[in-house]
C-alpha cells in the first residue's frame, strides 16, 4: 500500500508544490514550509504548460481549434495548483524538503480539464459509477547511465556510455554490483510511503525493472509519477542520468506494464468465478473486453511519442496487437491466474516514458466501457501473435495513433471531447517536429547514394 508518512512537515523547510503536465513533465515550483500545514496555498503557473512540448516550445493553437488553447492572443494567464495534502511526502535525497501534488484549476475555481490527474479522476468516477474499481500496480523499465546533462549535450547525444558495459536480465551479480544506487533509490521510496514489490536488471545495458506495489489508480499514478522523479534526481546526485526512454539503442526496450484486478465498492476481489468454464467473473471479462475494444483508439495514451513505436515491433515482449492469452507475454493482456483460484490481468503495451496518469486513465475508461456496453473478449489467444497476419495490428507509427485517436468516438465519449481534441494536436505537434529531423542514419544511408 501506497501511503506518505507521517508529517512530512515535520522537519521541512520547503516545500516542491506542482504536478504533471500533458508529456508526464513535473512542473513544479518551490514554497517556504512556515505555516503550510495550516494554510496550504494554491500556486500560480502560466497557463502555457498545458502549450509545452518536451522542450518547452510554446505550441501556437491549431486553426479552427473549437476549445480553450492556452496562447499569446489571451496573454498566458495564469492556472492554479492547489495542494492534495494526501499526497505530502519528504523528499530523502533533499534536506529538509518536502513535495505535494496538486490538482489546477483556473481562478474561478473550475477544474483544468486536460489536466492529467483529473482525466483519471473522471475516468475512476466513471467505473465507480457501475460499482467497480481497479486496483493496479505499475512495473517500470529504465536504464542507468554514466552520464549527466552536460555529458550528453557535449557528445551530441552520441556513444551514450550505460552504467553496465552489458545487460543481464535476473542477473545476480549484475545487482549486485549495482546494488548502491539501487538501494538509495528503494530506500528513498520506502521514505517516501512508496511501497516496491521487487527490482532486478533487465537484458539491456544499464536496465534495470522496479515493480511497484497494487493500490488504486489515483493513488497509483500519484506514487509512480513521484517514483520516476526519484529515480531521475537520485541518478543525477550520484552523477548518473536515468532514462524511462522506450528504446534508446538496438537492445530490449523500456515498457510500463500494469497489472490490475478488478474491485467492488466493498473492496472485494471480483475477478473470478468458479462457476464459469473459463473461471473468469462476468464482469472481470467484460473489462478485459472494454480494454481489448478500446485499445486500438486509446493507444497514443499508452505510445506517445514517435521513439515509442521502435520498441513495439515484432518479438519484442510488446504488446503490438488487439490480443489476449493466458500467460503469453507476446499479448497485449496477459492473463496471470493465481495460487488461490483468482486471477490478475497485466497490461503490455504502454513505453516507460508515457504519462502514467493518462495510461491508468485509458485502462479505467477502457474497464467502464466494457461495463457499460457489456463487452465480451474474443477468444483468448494461444500462439506468437507476432507472427500471425490475422492477429489485428495496434497502429504502427505515432502518426497513425493520432488519427486513431482523433476520430475515435470513443476517446471523447471515454476521456471528454475537450482533452481529446487537445491532446491529439499536441501529439501532431509533436509528430511534425520529428518529422522535420533528418537523424544519423538518414545522412549514413542516403546523403551519398541517392
Amino acid at each position: 500500500m501506497n501511503t506518505p508518512p507521517p508529517d512530512p512537515l515535520a522537519s521541512a523547510r520547503t516545500v516542491v508544490v506542482g504536478g504533471c503536465d500533458l508529456n508526464g513533465t513535473f512542473r513544479a515550483k518551490q514554497a517556504p514550509a512556515a505555516g503550510f500545514a495550516a494554510a496550504p496555498p494554491s500556486v500560480a503557473f502560466s497557463d502555457g504548460i498545458w502549450a509545452m512540448d518536451f522542450e518547452d516550445a510554446l505550441q501556437p493553437p491549431p486553426p479552427g481549434f473549437p476549445y480553450w488553447f492556452p496562447s499569446w492572443e489571451d496573454g498566458y494567464g495564469d492556472v492554479l495548483a492547489v495542494p492534495d495534502m494526501a499526497t505530502l511526502r519528504t523528499v530523502p535525497w533533499r534536506p529538509e524538503t518536502a513535495v505535494v501534488l496538486g490538482d489546477f484549476v483556473f481562478p474561478d475555481g473550475r477544474p483544468v480539464e486536460i489536466s492529467p490527474r483529473e482525466v483519471l479522476r473522471r475516468a475512476i468516477e466513471r467505473l465507480a459509477a457501475r460499482g467497480f474499481r481497479l486496483h493496479v500496480a505499475p512495473e517500470f523499465e529504465f536504464v542507468l547511465l554514466r552520464e549527466t546533462e552536460a555529458t550528453l549535450a557535449q557528445k551530441g547525444y552520441r556513444g551514450i556510455e550505460a552504467l553496465s558495459p552489458i545487460g543481464q536480465s535476473y542477473g545476480a551479480a549484475r545487482a549486485s554490483a549495482d546494488s548502491e544506487v539501487l538501494e538509495a533509490m528503494r530506500a528513498a521510496l520506502e521514505e517516501m510511503g512508496i511501497a516496491t514489490e521487487t527490482w532486478y536488471p533487465e537484458g539491456a545495458p544499464g536496465q534495470y525493472e522496479i515493480n511497484l506495489a497494487p493500490t488504486d489508480p489515483l493513488a497509483a499514478a500519484d506514487a509512480a509519477f513521484l517514483f520516476k522523479q526519484a529515480v531521475k534526481e537520485i541518478a543525477a546526485a550520484r552523477g548518473l542520468a536515468a532514462s524511462f526512454m522506450s528504446r534508446i539503442g538496438n537492445g530490449p526496450g523500456s515498457g510500463l506494464h500494469v497489472h490490475q484486478s478488478l474491485r467492488d465498492e466493498s473492496g472485494a476481489d471480483r475477478c473470478a468465478d468458479p462457476e464459469a468454464t473459463d473461471g473468469l467473473s462476468t464482469p472481470f471479462r467484460r473489462v478485459i473486453g472494454g480494454q481489448l475494444a478500446s485499445l486500438r483508439e486509446l493507444s497514443l495514451l499508452l505510445l506517445p511519442t514517435a521513439n515509442d513505436y521502435k520498441r513495439s515491433v515484432e518479438n519484442s515482449a510488446a504488446g503490438t496487437t488487439v490480443t489476449w492469452g493466458v500467460d503469453n507475454k507476446a499479448v497485449s493482456l496477459r492473463l496471470l491466474p493465481r495460487g488461490n483460484g483468482g486471477f490478475r490481468v497485466e497490461h503490455r503495451v504502454a513505453g516507460a516514458g508515457a504519462n502514467v496518469y493518462l495510461v491508468l486513465a485509458a485502462l479505467v475508461a477502457g474497464a467502464a466501457h466494457g461495463l457499460e456496453r457489456e463487452i465480451e473478449p474474443p477468444p483468448a489467444y494461444d500462439g506468437n501473435p507476432y507472427a500471425d497476419p490475422a492477429a489485428e495490428p495496434l497502429p504502427r507509427s505515432l502518426e497513425a495513433a493520432i488519427d486513431a485517436f482523433e476520430t475515435s468516438e470513443v476517446a471523447r465519449d471515454l476521456l471528454g471531447a475537450q482533452f481529446a481534441a487537445h491532446y491529439a494536436a499536441t501529439r501532431r505537434w509533436e509528430a511534425e517536429r520529428q518529422n522535420e529531423h533528418v537523424s544519423d542514419w538518414e545522412l549514413r544511408r542516403y546523403l551519398l547514394r541517392t
